[in-house]
């Protein structure tokens, strides 16, 4: 079933540079315009779409006759954000980590370790008792900051001369993050 686009209130509706004929919306949504012939739809459609194997939106478009699948977030953040060509970087879900929410208020271009960082706060809300420095035979930067991310372990905020600067990097990630500071070193 076609759902016609009707605009919301604050809807804002911006084109889609790769795609012409598709519309973003600030409020998540991905718009096809009219075709305008006797075979095509001649309204303006909401895609629905579905999720991926990630849980994630997507939706088809369509450019010179091929099928291109997106992301919704994606499609929304480019057309509503800043964002730049840092391949070390995505479209984070911020401050709802729900992948659901793709309104472009609620995506942030950050790294990919930032974002990790969020959906590991998002599920563990003890988050700072499972943050570590560790020691390790390096022998000019023997120290770094370890966190469980992804069922991992893995290590944040590179490697440092001393313990006192690894809690430094430490302490400024977890007031970053608006995490509790870890009660132990």
């Amino acid at each position: 079933m076609r759902i016609i686009f009707i605009q919301q209130p604050d809807e804002e509706i911006r084109p889609i540079e790769e795609f012409p004929g598709y519309w973003a919306s600030n409020i998540g949504r991905i718009i096809s315009a009219p075709k305008f012939n006797v075979s095509q739809q001649n309204k303006w459609i909401v895609l629905q779409g579905g999720l991926d194997g990630d849980g994630y939106r997507g939706v088809n478009l369509y450019r010179e006759g091929e099928k291109h699948k997106k992301k919704v977030y994606i499609l929304v953040g480019r057309a509503f954000n800043e964002y730049d060509d840092d391949l070390t970087k995505e479209w984070c879900h911020r401050p709802d980590a729900n992948p659901l929410n793709c309104r472009a208020d609620n995506l942030v271009w950050d790294t990919r370790k930032s974002n990790q960082w969020e959906r590991h706060l998002a599920s563990n809300p003890d988050f700072a008792q499972d943050i570590f420095i560790r020691e390790n035979n390096r022998q000019r930067k023997p120290f770094y900051i370890q966190i469980p991310l992804e069922g991992k372990q893995k290590s944040i905020g590179g490697y440092h001369t001393t313990i006192e600067d690894a809690r430094v990097v430490r302490d400024r990630l977890c007031i970053e993050y608006n995490i509790p500071l870890p009660i132990a070193a």
